[in-house]
């Protein structure tokens, strides 16, 4: 699946860029859809204060957790740097007691931390929902009672984060030393004409691709001792669902290396324009019992090497190396 991000001029002719919001700002609209999930979209409405990037970034964001949950969720957000945070404006329906529950707030407050930290860098961001009492309303109505000055109590609000909002690129904290430069949505057939083929492996393996199960095997036997290596391959929905899958990855391995306790153990980061990391697995060094896992990010795919086999014949540079291989395959 393709996400796409469409930008609109809400006002004026529909060909300017902006359209006149509030008494004398400018706004415009993002808005994420996908055709495999066309009940689903993340409009986003945003001034001057904040980049286009970082409205993107929140659309997606927002389009991937109701695509999780199943819930359309078509109602726009108005989003604004105010007082050195971001904000967020929506309108909610009337409310059927006169105050939140305070687990209904603690709700609010859980999901704007995750925001801040997933799609802001962990700074400060609000949430804000107003009473709106009619059914319908334009999106130029959001933002216009979002800047004005004369806005009555809101149903809900919400903070969480630390630190000043800037107009910036900014990125989630968990992709500030990983993302994707690639653009690539790939899907079977695609990624399947980049797998390695067997003369990418060295002299006497067996090797065995998979269109379907988007799997590699290859296997090298000599004398009594055999060395394997499988790669396996996910394609996400987006590039954002692949970073969020890589960077989870990243810190399950970073926390099963920390509870080892090991001296010496350590996640690695390989070399290349594009993430890969590799570690240890399993296994004991000095005994020859160790095997090794690489993970490789790129576009809407997140890979897997896994290099094991008979004692003292996998390596990290093994793994290592095919990892780099495949990736290079992969953004050539």
């Amino acid at each position: 699946m393709v996400l796409m991000v469409a930008i609109a001029a809400c006002g004026g002719n529909g060909n300017d860029k902006y359209w006149t919001c509030g008494s004398s700002s400018q706004c415009r609209m993002v808005e994420a859809s996908s055709e495999s999930a066309p009940d689903i979209t993340g409009p986003i409405i945003f001034d001057t204060s904040v980049t286009m990037s970082q409205a993107v970034r929140l659309s997606n964001w927002l389009f991937e957790r109701r695509k999780e949950v199943g819930n359309p969720g078509t109602s726009p957000k108005f989003l604004q740097i105010q007082d050195g945070r971001f904000v967020i404006h929506q309108y909610v329906g009337p409310p059927e007691s006169e105050a939140l529950t305070p687990e209904q707030q603690a709700r609010i407050e859980k999901f704007m931390c995750e925001m801040s930290n997933e799609v802001f860098g962990g700074v400060s961001v609000t949430g804000v929902g107003h009473i709106f009492e009619s059914s319908t309303y334009t999106f130029k109505e959001l933002a216009n009672y979002a800047l004005s000055a004369e806005q009555q109590s809101p149903l809900w609000a919400g903070s969480c984060g630390s630190g000043v909002a800037k107009k910036s690129e900014t990125k989630p904290a968990s992709e500030k030393a990983e993302s994707s430069k690639s653009t690539v949505s790939w899907t079977k057939e695609t990624l399947y004409a980049k797998f390695l083929v067997p003369d990418d492996f060295p002299d006497g393996w067996t090797v065995k691709r998979d269109a379907e199960t988007l799997t590699i095997r290859g296997t090298h036997t000599e004398f009594m001792t055999v060395q394997k290596i499988d790669m396996d391959f996910e394609i996400h929905d987006t590039a954002l669902a692949a970073n969020r899958s890589f960077d989870q990855r990243k810190a399950d391995t970073q926390s099963t290396i920390d509870g080892r306790g090991i001296s010496g153990d350590r996640l690695e980061d390989v070399k290349h324009d594009e993430p890969l990391f590799v570690w240890m697995l399993k296994g004991n060094k000095d005994y020859g019992s160790d095997s090794y896992e690489a993970f490789g990010l790129t576009g809407n795919v997140v890979f897997r090497v896994y290099n094991y086999g008979s004692v003292r014949t996998p390596s990290k540079g093994f793994a290592s190396m095919f990892a780099r291989r495949q990736m290079d395959k992969l953004t050539d």
